[in-house]
């Protein structure tokens, strides 16, 4: 059932989201299953015995706070789908005994993101590919799946510091949601930005450093897919480049290093380790403190500077 509530009383309807995430987390964290360590990760042992996929939780409350509040339209119950398995996906690999393989899981996101980027076309006149309009059809289904992908993957790749994976996607997640606002979007898309906000400030109660609680590839996947689907209503993909940089420089380039080694054995950036953030960490001393603060500080700066070039310049 949808709740047309007025703005000034969603206020309060973010601040119980908050306050019932918090709740959940702590009550239901003992049920998910415990991190086994990541031994290729610099630090990665430190992470051993956390209660992991907490994201199950959080996309859980996700999806029915969005019911609950935003109009229950084909297009928006199609990404509630979507979003839940994704979420499912990562959950699975989270708790099994033996993590999935890199080929399965590109498998199951390639899949999700055809599926979404054909609801979003069949919903939404068009997209833009950066600096391209009114391409054909199948050109854009290929582009836009090809970028979903990279959002769930560049999001997951970051997940490795305490704090940082949930602390970008809230900035970047606002700073579309901006975006949004300044090209007059429908508020419904605004909302939802916002309830996925507060489920990530909840987390993140647990998850400074050092951390109680990790998110799993079933919150960071599920939130690369959310911020994909941001990225796309607002019908241009140049925004991804700006307000998702860090994403990018920290995860998306060390899959294309990766990729690019093994496929064609070319060696790109011999010299430096991704994801960036364990670059940083092992051959600079930064702390992980350090990493989350100077990593955000960037971003805010370059989605301020994306948005303001953008609109204003």
């Amino acid at each position: 059932m949808f709740y047309d509530i007025s703005n000034r009383s969603l206020v309060i309807v973010y601040f119980i989201i908050y306050l019932a995430t918090c709740l959940s987390l702590t009550l239901f964290a003992k049920w998910l299953p415990q991190d086994k360590g990541r031994e290729y990760a610099y630090n990665g042992t430190k992470s051993k015995g956390k209660r992991r996929g907490a994201g199950l939780i959080m996309i859980i409350i996700f999806d029915i706070v969005s019911c609950l509040f935003l109009p229950l339209k084909a297009e928006y119950i199609i990404y509630y789908l979507l979003i839940g398995i994704c979420m499912i996906f990562g959950y699975l690999d989270d708790k099994a005994e033996k993590p999935w393989g890199e080929y399965k899981k590109g498998f199951f996101d390639l899949l999700l993101a055809l599926i979404t980027s054909y609801a979003f076309l069949k919903y939404n006149e068009g997209l833009d590919i950066f600096i391209f309009s009114h391409l054909n059809f199948y050109i854009v289904w290929i582009i836009a799946t090809v970028f979903i992908w990279l959002s769930i993957n560049a999001t997951n790749c970051t997940d490795g510091v305490d704090g940082l994976s949930g602390a970008l996607s809230i900035v970047t997640i606002l700073s579309l949601a901006v975006v949004l606002y300044l090209q007059g979007q429908s508020n419904d898309m605004i909302k939802y930005a916002i309830i996925m906000c507060e489920i990530i400030f909840a987390y993140l109660w647990k998850n400074t450093s050092p951390s109680t609680l990790l998110m799993g590839d079933a919150g960071s996947r599920a939130i690369g897919f959310f911020i994909a689907i941001l990225t796309l209503k607002t019908n241009n993909l140049m925004f991804y480049l700006g307000v998702a940089m860090v994403f990018i420089l920290d995860g998306l380039i060390g899959l294309v290093k990766v990729s690019f080694t093994r496929f064609f054995k070319i060696k790109l950036f011999p010299n430096i380790i991704f994801p960036l953030h364990d670059f940083f960490r092992k051959e600079k001393g930064w702390s992980d403190s350090q990493i989350v603060f100077r990593f955000i500080t960037f971003q805010v700066i370059i989605s301020f500077m994306t948005i303001f070039l953008y609109f204003y310049y």
